[in-house]
């Protein structure tokens, strides 16, 4: 499979991922307003979220010649949230 075809189908598999991940986040706000569900809040690292998202992005942003520049630095970037 040329390297072209196989960056389409990791970004397709990628997109698809988020796809199945959004559709489950919404089903959690259904539970949320039915109070259902319960947040829970835990410490994380956002860098390697932040990193994933740039990295799913590259891949357009070169085909559209748009130049994209990301400054994560190595200190991790905690924060408290629902994962």
């Amino acid at each position: 499979m040329p390297d072209a075809a196989r960056d389409l189908a990791k970004l397709a598999f990628k997109q698809s991922d988020k796809l199945n991940n959004l559709i489950i986040q919404l089903l959690d706000l259904s539970r949320l307003e039915t109070e259902k569900f319960k947040l829970t809040s835990e410490k994380f690292d956002l860098n390697p979220f932040l990193k994933e998202i740039i990295d799913s992005a590259q891949i357009e942003t070169q085909e559209k010649r748009i130049k994209m520049e990301s400054k994560i630095g190595k200190t991790p970037t905690i924060v408290f949230a629902d994962k």
